[in-house]
């Protein structure tokens, strides 16, 4: 898969930006018009961390920072990592910040509405507790009992997997997805090093653990190892 729009609101001097992206896209314009704050923004949105004082546009105690990204191209691996969050042809991510929620990690996804409520519960006793008064409210759901919130996680994707038709585009935590929870999702489907424009070149260019031109050889090999190699013909050879 790969981006084919980014959306950024917040963000250092992008108040709200909304950017197509092509196989190769090129940022040109003056300095400080935000061409690297774009490319942070999206360093951000893979690799999260921190927001610095000076990340939020107009320092403003209130806002919302969020940077969302659609992908398209998805193929069968993609949407196996992604589930439900491949909502047709594309998939569409958000890493958002406030200072009353804090970071959150969503995306568009094909859920049930009535399990969305529950999932609104960050708490696990919330959480259950939620999911019965469901199952109380609605047995013709035949929805199984749980007793912990990764048993009623599990209830309500199964009954979703088995049950498309009923299922409607909702906002859904992608936390798991990022590897906040247990392994990443998406560990393999995509990758992301930020190359800033000033960079000690004799510093980058040593064999050393770390250094961009590493990170760059390291995710170049992870993706040729990835890549299925193309089979010859019958009865012919090919040299890897």
């Amino acid at each position: 898969m790969r981006i084919s729009k980014v959306s950024i609101k917040n963000f250092r001097c992008l108040q709200d930006l909304e950017l197509e992206v092509g196989e190769l896209t090129v940022l040109i314009g003056a300095n400080s018009t935000g061409k690297s704050s774009t490319l942070k923004a999206l360093g951000w949105f893979f690799e999260g961390g921190d927001l610095d004082p000076e990340d939020i546009c107009g320092h403003k105690p209130d806002a919302q920072v969020s940077v969302g990204v659609t992908f398209h191209d998805l193929t069968p691996a993609d949407r196996q990592a992604l589930g439900s969050y491949a909502t047709g042809e594309t998939a569409t991510l958000w890493r958002t910040w406030s200072v009353k929620e804090g970071v959150k990690l969503t995306g568009h996804a094909l859920a049930y509405p009535p399990f969305e409520e529950v999932r609104s519960y960050d708490g696990a006793m919330e959480r259950r507790k939620a999911y019965a008064e469901l199952r109380s409210t609605r047995p013709e759901l035949e929805l199984p009992s749980a007793s912990s919130r990764n048993a009623v996680d599990e209830a309500m994707a199964t009954w979703e997997s088995e049950n498309p038709s009923e299922l409607e585009i909702a906002t859904s935590s992608a936390t798991h997805l990022f590897g906040f929870s247990g392994q990443p999702k998406l560990a393999g489907r995509f990758d992301y090093v930020f190359v800033p424009a000033v960079s000690d070149a004799e510093e980058e260019t040593r064999h050393v653990r770390g250094t961009l031109m590493q990170q760059v050889i390291s995710r170049s090999l992870l993706i040729s190892a990835q890549t299925p190699k193309p089979r010859s013909p019958v009865g012919g050879c090919s040299r890897g």
